[in-house]
């Protein structure tokens, strides 16, 4: 059953010890989505959404010039989609949304 890919609120952001857990996490995670370099679409902030309704942590390769350019696409990709960016190293990022609790 495929959930819609609609805007959810990323609630409080993780406590230190929460973002130590996850960005371990994201370490053994591969990056499932690239960022060309066509820019920051409305269709590819879609498809994070889509992304986020089968698991709370993606790694998302970003094709930027440098450093500064890959974290401020992570950043406003981080707030369009809306999310957590945990964190930025070289050309990755890994976001974070909680899934929703079930009822």
């Amino acid at each position: 059953m495929n959930r819609p890919a609609v805007e959810r609120e990323p609630g409080p952001i993780p406590e230190p010890a929460k973002r130590k857990a996850l960005s371990a996490r994201g370490n053994a995670l591969k990056a499932k989505l690239a960022l060309g370099r066509q820019g920051l679409r409305e269709a590819f902030v879609v498809q994070v959404r889509v992304a986020f309704t089968h698991t709370d942590l993606l790694k998302i390769r970003l094709a930027a010039e440098g450093v500064e350019e890959t974290k401020d696409l992570a950043a406003e990709l981080a707030r369009r989609v809306p999310c957590h960016l945990l964190q930025c190293t070289g050309h990755v990022a890994l976001l974070y949304l909680p899934l929703p609790k079930e009822r």
